[in-house]
């Protein structure tokens, strides 16, 4: 199976009022050292073969395009990197413009996603972004001067007072910048965090779409009509432009994961570095350890997530790979579950395949723990 590769960048102009990643606003002096520290730990994998690179963050666009165009480089000569490999390098618009992005298209960043989140000003006021409705158009046009030829835009559903008008204003927005790939999220209220904290205290009205079925149903149609074919629960893209390194994470294959809280899961094992990006940085030029967490799956552990995982996409799962490569009949093993929910429009044995129905896709999580019990 291929190998992904993601670093992380941990770095952001401002926090966002949604965001619970491990994502800080810092000075340059941890800024730079962090960029070492990443030189670091790569060195300590070096000669693995990647299939695919994503640079995410956080934003990686707060660094300027010739560093990151040396951090590149620098995985090139550290890691195999398979020819033709996905490169993907996570922005946010009002953090490029076309002079940079052609010295990151030059430098080899092949596939460009853009963090929009939304295409009206007031709703990217609320959720503390930096850049407006223009400066994301602006940014996939700047990006094709470029020469990208692999745009992706992500956006948020479901945020408070959004009715469905609003949301699907943005999704027809997006089609109408025409990108490769458009990644629709719903909100997920985190803990700790100021949006959070504003709809607890009844100063935002709490959120209504973000996992409503009925908006589902209308952003695959409105989606689809714009020539973006759903082929995971949340992603849409034009034909044959499927993430690559996203694809990977859910068919459960092996990535070496780079940077403060970073995940790997290589020969069995799922491990995390340290999440702090100071202790991180410290530890890396040091030589010290850097991971804080590990786990080793059992068989039926990693066969459930994979499982899990396989049943997030439209193409769904192929069980003939699935028990060649676990070493168990599974359609055998999972009978009875398969039976139920096949019965129950949830799935549908499609000769070696076993694939979620719309209703499955909308249902998800239920479905998935019939495998993981």
């Amino acid at each position: 199976m291929p190998t992904g590769l993601y670093v992380h960048i941990p770095f952001c102009l401002r926090k966002c009022t949604y965001c619970d990643f491990n994502s800080i606003v810092a000075g340059e002096p941890l800024r730079h050292a962090y960029l070492q520290a990443v030189l670091s730990e790569l060195a300590r994998y070096r000669g693995h073969r990647v299939d695919t690179v994503y640079v995410g963050g956080g934003t990686p666009t707060t660094y300027d395009a010739t560093a990151l165009a040396e951090l590149l480089a620098a995985i090139g000569a550290a890691l195999d990197v398979a020819p033709g490999a996905e490169v993907t390098l996570e922005a946010n618009p009002g953090t490029v413009a076309l002079p940079g992005l052609q010295t990151l298209r030059a430098a080899g960043f092949g596939r460009l996603s853009l963090g929009v989140q939304s295409f009206r000003d007031e709703e990217l006021r609320l959720l503390g972004r930096t850049h407006t409705a223009a400066e994301a158009a602006a940014a996939v046009q700047n990006a094709r001067d470029a020469g990208f030829g692999n745009v992706s835009v992500d956006l948020i559903r479901g945020l408070p007072g959004q009715s469905l008008r609003d949301w699907l204003s943005s999704v027809e927005r997006a089609i109408a910048v025409g990108p490769e790939h458009i990644s629709a999220y719903g909100l997920s209220l985190e803990e700790g965090t100021p949006l959070t904290e504003q709809v607890r205290s009844g100063r935002l009205p709490a959120p209504e779409g973000s996992e409503d079925p009925d908006w589902v149903r209308r952003t695959v149609e409105v989606l689809g009509g714009g020539g973006y074919a759903r082929y995971e629960i949340s992603n849409y893209c034009r034909a044959g432009r499927e993430s690559r390194h996203n694809l990977n994470y859910w068919h459960n294959g092996e990535y070496i994961g780079i940077g403060a809280g970073a995940w790997s899961y290589l020969e069995g094992e799922r491990y995390r570095n340290v999440a702090d990006p100071a202790q991180y940085t410290s530890r890396a030029l040091e030589g010290t350890e850097l991971v804080c967490e590990r786990e080793r799956l059992c068989t039926q552990e990693a066969l459930g997530e994979t499982i899990m995982l396989g049943l997030r996409t439209v193409a769904g799962l192929d069980m003939a790979g699935l028990s060649r490569r676990f070493g168990v009949d599974v359609a055998e093993r999972y009978c009875g579950t398969i039976g139920q929910l096949v019965a129950a429009g949830m799935l549908v044995a499609d000769g070696e395949r076993l694939r979620p129905t719309p209703e499955g896709m909308l249902w998800q999580n239920a479905v998935a723990l019939r495998f993981l019990a």
